[in-house]
């Protein structure tokens, strides 16, 4: 992955600089299909009819989030807030800070889009506060 130099004045400078490369890097990682090893799906959160799955990549079997959303989504101010995160986090792809945006399929599932992304299992906030130096009473 390349170091990006030098330091832009603003988000907007450093798309347009670097929109080649980030789009150059998206295609190269870029997921296509998923499958569940022939194993029980694992859910790991439904809110308001989205569905966040466990599934592996085709290419490299590396473990990522399916976000399922339904095609006929009821609140069309919250799938446009997600679509426009997702934008967001292609655009923040070579920042090691977000999470990556691996890409969507809209053709597998009758009923629901796919967007996937890396899978990363958080370590819970009260692990983090117990470890942290300093303490609030």
């Amino acid at each position: 992955m390349e170091k990006l130099e030098p330091p832009y004045a603003s988000a907007q400078e450093y798309l347009d600089s670097e929109l080649f490369v980030i789009e150059k890097h998206f295609a190269n990682i870029r997921v296509r299909e998923v499958h569940y090893r022939n194993q029980p799906i694992k859910v790991l959160l439904t809110k308001d009819s989205i569905v966040h799955q466990l599934g592996f990549n085709t290419k490299n079997d590396e473990p990522l989030e399916v976000v399922k959303v339904p095609r006929m989504y009821k609140d069309l101010y919250q799938l446009e807030l997600m679509l426009t995160t997702f934008n967001a986090y292609k655009e923040l792809l070579m920042s090691p800070y977000f999470r990556k945006f691996l890409g969507g399929n809209n053709h597998a599932d009758p009923q629901f889009n796919l967007y996937f992304m890396d899978y990363s299992q958080a370590q819970p906030l009260t692990e983090i506060l117990q470890q942290a130096k300093y303490r609030m009473n």
